[in-house]
């Protein structure tokens, strides 16, 4: 009886174990506007749709759900909210759940920072977005529309460069479900300041005759920069190896007035006079021809 008993549990365990290892939870993935306005008919749909899956969709509320396999559209609503939309995915064995929160959005009053000052990145550029303009904005960025203009009313890209630095430009904002809106100035600025490399080392006296102090401006954002210099010597009476000290303090200063400094130092060897070679002694006579001491 025990031996029976061992067998139903053997038998019962490695089909439990079977059924695990041919189990791979399908992981459906939707694609659709998670943010949607009062009216609208958003047609939502699996990444990809296996025929010999079944898809079950269902929606907390907040519209009407008309689905078909790993398609789905839904006619949304007139109160504004959160709702939740499920999509269960099942193979022969296993299921998978997709789930996100829909927001059917209402209508807002917007409020727009003015007089922003906006520096351009690292690349000398910036995208100007709503969030950066809206003042406690209510939903995603893809919610509204953006558009600039400069003083004479032109419109500029929504991505600025260093051909705007200086100016104040008009940005607004509308909210595309509600068709509200609001504006801004913005004054686009460079504030980062050049990088300079400089070197420093050992001269040799023949190096220091034509020495010409030297330093490489690595990279500024916007533009050109202007590379200035100072120098100094500093004399070493009792050094036993260096003559004198050279302190070059470079200046780099781009076109809106950033500037960085970096420093380099020299040191001059001192010339022995073990390290002259001396002529030959042509005093006319024969014999010695030994240098001169």
């Amino acid at each position: 009886m025990m031996k029976t008993y061992y067998s139903l549990f053997v038998s019962l365990f490695f089909a439990i174990y079977n059924l695990n290892a041919q189990c791979s939870d399908p992981t459906p993935e939707v694609f659709g506007d998670f943010f949607v306005c009062s009216g609208q008919a958003q047609p939502y749909a699996v990444d990809t749709i296996d025929a010999d899956h079944s898809y079950e969709w269902t929606l907390s509320g907040g519209g009407e759900l008309t689905a078909n396999g790993g398609e789905a559209t839904v006619v949304w609503g007139t109160i504004p909210g959160t709702y939740l939309l499920t999509l269960v995915e099942t193979d022969d064995i296993c299921s998978g759940v997709f789930q996100a929160n829909i927001v059917i959005e209402g209508d807002i009053v917007l409020v727009c920072n003015d007089n922003l000052n906006i520096s351009l990145a690292s690349d000398c550029e910036i995208t100007i977005t709503p969030d950066i303009v809206l003042e406690s904005p209510d939903y995603e960025d893809d919610s509204y529309s953006i558009s600039i203009t400069d003083q004479n009313g032109n419109p500029v890209p929504t991505t600025i460069d260093h051909n705007y630095v200086g100016q104040t430009l008009e940005v607004t904002i509308t909210h595309l479900c509600s068709g509200n809106s609001c504006w801004g100035d913005i004054t686009i600025e460079d504030k980062l300041a050049p990088v300079i490399d400089c070197e420093s080392g050992v001269l040799t006296c023949d190096e220091y005759q034509d020495f010409v102090p030297s330093a490489e401006i690595i990279v500024d954002n916007c533009g050109d920069a202007v590379l200035e210099y100072t120098l100094t010597e500093q004399v070493l009476m009792c050094d036993p190896e260096f003559s004198r000290i050279i302190t070059v303090v470079f200046t780099a200063t781009d076109e809106s007035g950033n500037s960085s400094s970096c420093t380099s130092t020299y040191s001059v060897e001192k010339e022995f006079i073990e390290d002259i070679d001396l002529p030959l002694s042509y005093d006319g006579l024969p014999g010695n021809n030994l240098p001169l001491s």
